[in-house]
């Protein structure tokens, strides 16, 4: 079985295994900048579990049974009752993770986001004041979107056709936006992360990462039969199912 990744570019049946390519994508991206970086700067991955704002209140709390004043509580069950059998339901709070850029001494200098489905859907909101934020600082903002599904979030002219994107802001020049568009049948983007003003553009190649991805996750596993969304037109999915049956064969025959 072959098992290298069979697209030139990005595998769009990644999307349905997204945490885990996320959470690799994020740790090689650190590694490649850790790599070549100037000395006076370091690559971190940091990560936020997000959860709900706000005060809390029971509507019924169990407190612990005391006597007030010498007074017995005024009533007791006759008899311990048994529970109902509960539904049991797991909530994973979303985790955000992304790169940042710093200086030994903890400066800010580039932050680095791939987008999650999250971002770019329900949490949308949530990820363009965390994006203002960041905007509203003398820090270099990448955003790197290798998702199909979602809004697009950057200002990408209609006549360029594109399925994915990069965007750069740089804190030398926050008006403007360095897009790289690219389309599904495409290699992915060699890109320039921008460091410190007086440190050169740090060019990173994403094409061997999320075939990196692919290898080590062992996604030549993953079922290509499955339908996606949004679904893929006629003639993209005639090619993604000629790159993929080829490689489902043994190499040896």
């Amino acid at each position: 079985m072959n098992r290298k990744n069979p697209f030139p570019g990005m595998d769009p049946w990644l999307e349905s295994r997204w945490p885990d390519v996320h959470t690799r994508l994020i740790g090689y991206l650190a590694d490649t900048l850790g790599d070549s970086l100037p000395d006076h700067l370091v690559a971190r991955a940091e990560e936020h579990v997000s959860l709900e704002e706000g005060d809390r209140r029971a509507d019924v709390a169990v407190v612990e049974d005391r006597w007030r004043d010498g007074v017995a509580p005024a009533w007791q069950p006759d008899a311990q009752p048994t529970p109902d059998p509960p539904v049991r339901v797991v909530v994973e709070e979303p985790t955000e993770r992304w790169i940042e850029v710093q200086t030994l001494d903890g400066q800010l200098v580039t932050v680095i986001e791939v987008l999650s489905p999250s971002n770019k859907t329900i949490h949308l909101n949530d990820y363009f004041r965390r994006r203002s934020q960041y905007l509203d600082n003398p820090i270099n903002l990448v955003e790197i979107d290798l998702l199909r599904q979602g809004a697009t979030l950057f200002p990408i002219p209609d006549r360029v056709a594109t399925t994915y994107a990069v965007c750069v802001k740089r804190m030398t020049d926050p008006g403007a936006h360095e897009v790289y568009p690219f389309g599904l049948r495409d290699r992915l983007p060699i890109i320039a992360i921008p460091l410190c003003e007086e440190d050169p553009d740090l060019p990173v190649d994403l094409q061997p990462l999320i075939d990196r991805v692919y290898e080590k996750g062992r996604y030549w596993m993953l079922s290509h039969d499955s339908s996606l969304e949004p679904p893929l037109t006629t003639d993209d999915l005639a090619w993604a199912q000629q790159l993929w049956a080829p490689s489902t064969e043994d190499p040896s025959k």
